[in-house]
């Protein structure tokens, strides 16, 4: 029985007149059962996801995660993540 996973993606986007040619791997999910956390196993699962994409001769990458998962974000911080955007929403009840 799986008791965390991770999702990574790889996202590459050519040079066009807008940006620079960019290849980076995101991390878009990581869940550890609350009965498993603070086992190191969503820090085992990034050590490997960054391994994997050093193999893949990737150098760069980024972390979403929800606003309000600071157990997430101390993960990130402690392994050298730094915050990068912040995003917003607006909902509008109909």
């Amino acid at each position: 029985m799986p008791v965390g996973y991770l999702l990574a993606l790889v996202h590459e986007v050519p040079e066009n007149p807008f940006v620079r040619a960019r290849r980076w791997c995101e991390i878009d999910q990581l869940a550890v059962d609350p009965n498993w956390r603070r086992r190191g196993i969503g820090r085992a699962l990034l050590l490997n996801a960054l391994s994997t994409a050093t193999a893949e001769g990737i150098s760069h990458v980024e972390a979403t995660s929800w606003s309000f998962n600071d157990g997430a974000h101390a993960v990130f911080r402690r392994l050298g993540f730094v915050p990068k955007s912040t995003r917003f929403e607006l909902t509008s009840e109909a």
